[in-house]
């Protein structure tokens, strides 16, 4: 529970506050620390939480524990550039306490190209005896990358879901993936290089 509040914290601080100039976040918010390194494990006499931001590579450090000889600084690394927060990763465990909500894109056409904000394709696409195409793009070949795709419509058994990738890439060695009986869901995942069902 206590890491769960350092990170929605953490998290409420960067959007509210994450502009081009670090300096302008109020300590009363989050302490903060600026320095031209990374924090090292000797760096325990901060308060929990605290952040600590390297000038220099442009990283931020979560303080979790302050343990003496043993700080547990937890990477930070907030994309998406002035103005825009796009992602935040952190380096350790995440933990919740409530529901979660990701985006749902539903694909009422007869293609669709993934893209980077998508996480669960509802299709629902009714073309008389047509194919839904989906095309896994090379630019969304990222590891770690977790895509849903569900006949939300129940028409795959009459109109059925190819799945593709835009280069080389393969779905569990093949070139394709089908979804041909209705209601049926798949779950892939990407390695960096190519995708895998779950």
């Amino acid at each position: 529970m206590k890491k769960t509040i350092l990170y929605i914290t953490l998290t409420l601080c960067l959007l509210l506050t994450y502009a081009p100039n670090v300096m302008s976040w109020d300590p009363a918010s989050l302490p903060y620390v600026i320095q031209k390194s990374a924090p090292a494990v000797t760096d325990d006499s901060y308060v929990v939480p605290y952040l600590w931001f390297d000038s220099v590579t442009d990283l931020f450090y979560l303080l979790s524990d302050n343990s003496t000889g043993a700080a547990t600084w937890a990477m930070l690394s907030v994309s998406g550039g002035a103005g825009a927060f796009s992602a935040l990763t952190v380096t350790d465990n995440i933990e919740t306490g409530g529901g979660q909500i990701v985006n749902v894109t539903t694909v009422a056409a007869a293609t669709y190209d993934l893209l980077v904000t998508d996480y669960i394709l509802n299709v629902t696409y009714t073309g008389t005896a047509a194919v839904t195409s989906l095309t896994l793009m090379t630019a969304q070949t990222v590891a770690g990358r977790i895509i849903h795709i569900k006949d939300a419509g129940g028409n795959a058994t009459t109109n059925n879901i190819t799945v593709d990738t835009e280069g080389s890439e393969t779905i569990d060695g093949s070139a394709t993936l089908s979804i041909t009986t209705s209601y049926n869901a798949v779950t892939l995942y990407c390695d960096g290089s190519d995708w895998f069902i779950m």
